[in-house]
């Protein structure tokens, strides 16, 4: 029986799950798109073929067992909207990996876990809940991500770095190996990071500099 599945949102990251849903449900049908949740959208515009179904309170007044996917890039936004519907246990977020993504057997990944294509995770890395991961990331042997990060496309972190909880991780952006990006952590666009970073901070640049604490 396949599983009914939401979409919390309607951004490109919206686009992004949907793409990933249908890749895994082209191997083997496994998921029922119902539609997206968005409170701005109105209720039956269709996004990608696939209709706004209604707004927060239609999934909070939802009583079966249903499936949501985060699809917010802004790891605050993202961790408030996930704690909101965690509050119910009907409601469950499932891990979503592209198969077009390479995911080694030592890996480990929680729940609510986005994944998109072209991402690699070498041995020991450790993926907490509620990440996404977007396209073509690399991440070296013993890495871990905190809950509720975001790595935006073709960041690239060496081995042993340990990424904090609700980071987000600029594209095209790299971590030197050894390093800790502190909780709440911003990486800039193309930064290239030499040096641990305390949390609740922001870094840019080439070499990544401080912007703002």
């Amino acid at each position: 029986m396949l599983k009914d599945i939401v979409i919390l949102g309607t951004g490109g990251v919206a686009e992004g799950i949907i793409w990933v849903i249908e890749m895994i449900n082209s191997i083997e049908e496994t998921w029922n798109i119902l539609g997206y949740i968005d409170n701005e959208k109105e209720s039956h515009s269709m996004i990608c073929g696939y209709p706004v179904i209604g707004n927060d309170d239609w999934l909070l007044q939802y009583d079966k067992p249903i499936y949501a996917a985060c699809a917010i890039g802004f790891p605050g936004i993202r961790k408030k909207v996930i704690k909101k519907f965690r509050s119910k246990d009907n409601i469950i977020f499932p891990q979503l990996i592209s198969p077009k993504a390479v995911i080694s057997d030592r890996a480990e990944i929680g729940e609510g876990c986005v994944i998109y294509p072209g991402t690699i995770l070498a041995p020991n890395v450790k993926v907490n809940d509620h990440v996404l991961i977007n396209y073509n990331c690399t991440f070296g042997h013993d890495v871990e991500i905190g809950s509720y990060t975001c790595i935006n496309p073709a960041a690239n972190v060496s081995g042993c770095v340990s990424i904090g909880n609700a980071c987000l991780i600029g594209s095209n952006s790299s971590i030197k190996q050894q390093l800790v990006i502190g909780d709440n952590s911003t990486v800039g666009l193309g930064a290239v990071v030499l040096s641990s970073v305390d949390s609740n901070t922001t870094v840019v640049g080439n070499p990544a500099r401080v912007l703002k604490k």
